[in-house]
């Protein structure tokens, strides 16, 4: 079988230029690969019990957020991301918090932001909802139910990877 037609061709400019502002949306994307990286970092501190170091990282990515275009612009899906990390910040200032909601609630924010969705849905429900037992975020995944059912077996039985 012999196919017909002309050579496909991709022009290119000869010079790329560096000065030109990413758009907001490449930008936006980033910080969100930036923050779910962090949020790792962050985790990874406060299982080690380094509750302050697992902030800071938090707290920088918020700060860093904030300065951005997207974030400076008023971007509403910058100032969710910010919302969280802040949320997950306080989740994680203390040995307490992090056992009782924080390590729920940043395994949900990563897989959430594995799955691309995190910075347009609201996780945290209000505390009265969390001493309730309920989920802790508007939405969940099967995946999301069991880190969330694991966090909450591995506190009650006082592993807690500490």
């Amino acid at each position: 079988m012999v196919v017909a037609g002309e050579d496909a061709v991709v022009q290119r400019p000869a010079e790329v230029s560096t000065s030109t502002e990413p758009s907001m949306e490449v930008e936006r994307e980033r910080f969100c690969v930036e923050a779910t990286e962090d949020i790792a970092a962050a985790r990874e501190a406060a299982e080690r019990g380094a509750y302050a170091a697992a902030k800071a990282i938090l707290d920088r990515r918020q700060e860093a957020l904030a300065r951005s275009a997207p974030g400076l612009a008023g971007d509403a899906r910058c100032a969710a991301l910010v919302s969280e990390l802040r949320e997950l910040s306080a989740r994680v200032a203390n040995r307490r918090e992090y056992e009782q909601t924080g390590r729920a609630c940043m395994l949900a924010g990563m897989s959430s932001h594995a799955q691309q969705r995190a910075t347009s849905v609201q996780l945290f429900s209000p505390a009265s909802a969390l001493s309730s037992g309920a989920v802790p975020f508007g939405y969940s995944t099967p995946a999301m139910q069991s880190m969330v059912e694991s966090s909450r077996k591995a506190r009650e039985s006082g592993s807690g990877g500490n």
